[in-house]
């Protein structure tokens, strides 16, 4: 199956407090770190390899992941040294990647497909074919249809 990778790096300053000390994907929902319940619903789609693309306070989502298993799925986390976006991240990870691999970003109680950042990309690495089709919710609700 296809890899993914998750950007998890962002500081979720809109989140003010709560991300002082805890970067916004280790927010409690339901008892459970939310990258955690992103990342089981991302393995029940049958990706096996997930990659954790981190930045701030990565050092707590490397401690909590990396090098674990969830629902089959390897998990393993690329840090960025210096915040550089979706393409930094990238490039930081860009040894590890598949020929395909599937980029999840979350915003908010959803995720998404960054398909303009991978194209930019594209458009600066050689050899590397992008495509992007559409945008998906995590977890669909009337307000967040799919």
């Amino acid at each position: 199956m296809p890899q993914a990778l998750i950007l998890v790096g962002g500081q979720g300053t809109r989140l003010g407090p709560l991300t002082a000390a805890l970067p916004k994907p280790m927010l409690n929902i339901g008892g459970r770190p939310f990258i955690e319940r992103l990342i089981e619903e991302v393995a029940r789609h049958g990706i096996d390899d997930i990659i954790l693309l981190c930045g701030y306070l990565a050092e707590r989502i490397a401690k909590a992941f990396d090098g674990t298993r969830i629902r089959g799925a390897h998990i393993s986390c690329v840090t960025e040294p210096a915040p550089l976006g979706t393409g930094g991240a990238l490039r930081q990870a860009a040894e590890r990647l598949d020929d395909r691999f599937l980029l999840l970003k979350i915003k908010g109680a959803r995720i998404n497909f960054q398909c303009q950042a991978v194209k930019r990309i594209k458009m600066d690495m050689s050899g590397i074919d992008a495509e992007c089709e559409r945008i998906l919710p995590a977890w669909p609700s009337e307000s967040n249809p799919a």
